[in-house]
């Protein structure tokens, strides 16, 4: 079951890892605030800079890399 470790490892990771800053996919803002949901509607994020709003942010890791995008 190598896959199955993996999969815990890489899932321990994103659940214990700290708050990454998120920006704007549109305009590159670090204005990005949560748009309120309801339930388990994905997550929507609006910029207050370009007006942007949809479910795509992009998180980056603290050496300045981009990581994946939030969901």
């Amino acid at each position: 079951m190598p896959k199955a470790e993996g999969f815990r490892e890489t899932l321990g990771k994103i659940r214990h890892r700290n708050p990454q800053a998120v920006f704007c996919p549109r305009c590159g803002s670090s204005d990005m605030k949560q748009a309120p949901n309801f339930g388990m509607l994905p997550t929507k994020w609006r910029c207050g800079a370009c007006g942007y709003e949809g479910a795509l942010a992009i998180e980056l890791e603290p050496n300045g890399t981009e990581s994946r995008e939030a969901l």
